[in-house]
């Protein structure tokens, strides 16, 4: 029963590529929603998907969200499934290569992160921020945002 979900249809193989291209569209053609949340995954400070940035509350800083548009960047130049696809293989080649070897750490996976890499690069980086839009549809600059998120302090 389970066997024929795992078999790869046309249909299927349809679907994924249109909705890869619909998220790529998005992607470039709408600025980023930034959203501020109060905790994310595994401490992390920001995380971006396609078309949207969250950023933990009280790291929400220039930094954090120039890394956040590396990889927004990274999404438009590969596609959000291209971007999938590397992690996925940096990430399950790397797991099992550690595992042979005895120990197993996402940390040391993230480290060596090629995409991780460009970001932090990225955190330094001097030229004007893009337009951004806030939740509430609103279309920000950097200022008015962190000036928005200090106000909750």
């Amino acid at each position: 029963m389970f066997a024929s979900l795992l078999q790869p249809t046309w249909a299927g193989l349809l679907l994924l590529l249109a909705t890869n291209l619909t998220l790529w569209l998005w992607v470039w053609r709408v600025p980023p929603i930034v959203l501020t949340v109060r905790s994310l995954p595994l401490g992390g400070l920001g995380l971006a998907l396609p078309g949207l940035i969250l950023l933990q509350d009280v790291y929400a800083t220039e930094p954090v969200l120039r890394h956040e548009l590396v990889h927004q960047q990274q999404m438009r130049r590969y596609s959000p499934l291209g971007t999938s696809l590397l992690l996925g293989w940096h990430y399950g080649v790397g797991f099992l290569r550690l595992r042979r070897m005895g120990r197993v750490a996402f940390w040391s996976l993230w480290a060596t992160n090629p995409l991780e890499h460009e970001a932090l690069r990225g955190m330094n980086r001097t030229e004007p921020l893009p337009k951004l839009i806030d939740w509430r549809g609103k279309r920000l600059g950097l200022m008015a945002k962190v000036r928005q998120v200090l106000r909750k302090f």
